[in-house]
């Protein structure tokens, strides 16, 4: 009835009376039952009591050492002790690792153990291994969909995406009526991601168009669709991806980061007041990025607002003294603010901003070509 810790309780009374049992008048040659054991350590696991459960485990194994299934539950037991954060989660698993192997071996035609066991090793990286447990348990039933998935998943893990592709394509044939929600979805993003890769990026952008129309808050597929687009060559598609990306990028931790890409194609097709917006909305997502604010800069100087630029130009510099780009392109602005206030520092000015984009970078070209033109005429 769920009540496990009063469970728990009263399963460890039993094994402690058992215990006993054997040093009772006529008790000689009783065994303790590791059932009782087993049925504790279940109990435990109920209880959120991880640790505790594996030492109940580990006293049915002790008592049974060759029965499958209480090696399986010992498994089961460590791995709940990895993901509760209880010890260290590499020996936890290797723990599970070792007892899952013992099940396996004692029960090999056992698919939930294969499967369980398969889980372990992919959870260790250790795909080859975990991929060869999951073609066992796919054998095992062949209509199970978590071997199919957990193999594509290892696959890609291991970079064969092609392998990975046929392994997700046959994932989603699997999936049933009535089934979690996120089977389709983990399965479907797969797919598109392992074409991705393989640079199939019409198949791709179509599979990717499908996901985030099914699943429109998936951030990473919105990036990743904008990414095929750009491969591709398609920058209106492109644009359109980036908008869905940022549109559904709340607590997506590569936001400023789409905004600044999004900024920079903008700027490139000479839409700068959308450039501006969306640097400056990247600006205010994370402050003092040099590369940012660059662009922030370059988009306030082409709408004609020099002093900001400047502004900003030098606040990069701040945020990375080594930045060549953001001297010459201060340089520049240096030079724009000259031909309107005719303030002749702002030519020596520029002329050190170039000189220090080419001592960071000698082979910097911009800089150079605006350096010599210093010293063919001495003044541009």
């Amino acid at each position: 009835i769920g009540h496990w810790t009063d469970a728990a309780e009263s399963l460890r009374t039993a094994a402690r009376l058992d215990a006993s049992a054997g040093s009772r008048p006529g008790g000689a040659g009783l065994r303790e039952d590791p059932a009782i054991h087993d049925a504790l350590g279940y109990a435990l696991l109920n209880s959120n009591d991880s640790r505790g459960a594996v030492v109940a485990y580990q006293r049915a194994v002790a008592l049974a050492p060759d029965n499958a299934e209480l090696n399986f539950h010992l498994g089961l037991a460590w791995r709940r002790v990895a993901d509760d954060h209880k010890s260290s989660r590499e020996n936890a698993l290797n723990s599970a690792r070792r007892s899952l192997k013992i099940a396996v071996e004692r029960a090999p035609d056992d698919y939930e153990f294969v499967e369980q066991y398969g889980e372990v090793l992919f959870e260790l990286n250790s795909s080859t291994e975990a991929i060869e447990q999951f073609a066992r348990a796919a054998d095992l039933d062949k209509n199970q969909y978590n071997p199919i998935y957990n193999t594509a998943a290892a696959y890609s893990r291991l970079g064969r995406y092609a392998d990975a592709e046929k392994s997700y394509a046959r994932a989603l044939t699997l999936i049933r009526q009535g089934d979690d929600p996120s089977r389709r979805r983990n399965a479907l993003n797969g797919f598109a991601t392992s074409l991705y890769k393989q640079k199939k990026y019409d198949d791709a952008i179509a599979n990717l168009k499908t996901f985030v129309a099914e699943y429109p808050s998936d951030t990473v597929a919105w990036v990743d669709l904008a990414s095929a687009y750009r491969y591709k060559g398609d920058e209106a598609g492109q644009i359109e991806a980036l908008r869905g990306a940022i549109a559904n990028g709340a607590g997506y931790r590569g936001l400023p980061q789409l905004h600044s890409v999004f900024g920079a194609l903008l700027y490139r097709r000479g839409d700068t007041a959308g450039a501006l917006e969306q640097y400056a909305a990247a600006n205010r997502a994370q402050p003092n990025s040099a590369e940012i604010l660059n662009g922030l800069a370059l988009s306030e100087q082409k709408m004609g607002r020099v002093d900001d630029a400047i502004r900003d130009f030098l606040a990069a510099i701040r945020a990375n003294p080594r930045f060549a780009d953001a001297y010459n392109n201060l340089g520049v602005a240096y030079e724009a603010r000259y031909r309107t206030v005719r303030d002749k520092s702002d030519l020596d000015r520029a002329l050190s901003s170039y000189k220090q984009a080419l001592a960071i970078d000698p082979r910097h070209s911009l800089a150079r070509r605006n350096r010599e033109r210093f010293d063919k005429s001495g003044r541009p």
